[in-house]
């Protein structure tokens, strides 16, 4: 049976940093169905916290959108990959709207609170950064990173590519190219 990986970008930059690291998951990760959602080019509304997706068996979110259609695909694939620039210290705003929407997972009335139908998922969180410590970058990837566990992504990796401002700049660089397959392989 064949892996299902969805890698979502959400730079808002065209020809950015996140796009080469992207087109590297998708032509690097083998043996896998893939789904590439690019944000930018498909409104994504915030989370209304409406709670119809509350007490329901499964993940769904009743928003018309990309992530209405993302969350069943979210709930069923084997891997996720984020990939978002780091502004100002944190994730871009749209790593937070898709963040926030999953939300649907959230399953309060359940013993591990989440209504996810498969756990033991593989999420990789991979962004960009112009400047700033890669260090503290990390360890706020790595803490991001748990709260997906709400949606059976439980097993992850992070990278965070410093240095790269330049939109496209990531793919003159060997070893930040190099950990991205590694994570291609891991995936």
């Amino acid at each position: 049976m064949m892996k299902k990986v969805v890698i979502v970008n959400v730079s808002p930059r065209k020809g950015g940093n996140s796009d080469v690291i992207a087109a590297r998951l998708a032509e690097k990760v083998k043996d896998a169905e893939i789904r590439t959602v690019v944000f930018r080019e498909t409104p994504v509304s915030p989370c209304l916290a409406c709670n119809v997706c509350k007490g329901k068996e499964t993940p769904f979110c009743v928003q018309k959108d990309v992530m209405g259609e993302l969350i069943p695909e979210l709930d069923e694939c084997d891997a996720l990959v984020l990939v978002s620039p780091i502004y100002f210290g944190r994730l871009s705003g749209p790593a937070m709207l898709f963040i926030d929407r999953l939300y649907s997972f959230f399953a309060p009335d359940r013993e591990n609170a989440s209504n996810a139908t498969k756990t033991g998922k593989k999420l990789a969180l991979v962004s960009p950064c112009g400047a700033g410590p890669a260090d503290v970058y990390t360890k706020y990837l790595e803490e991001t990173a748990a709260t997906f566990g709400v949606a059976g992504f439980t097993d992850s990796r992070v990278l965070v590519c410093g240095g790269v401002n330049a939109p496209g700049e990531v793919g003159e660089h060997a070893e930040d190219m190099e950990k991205i397959d590694e994570i291609a392989a891991w995936i």
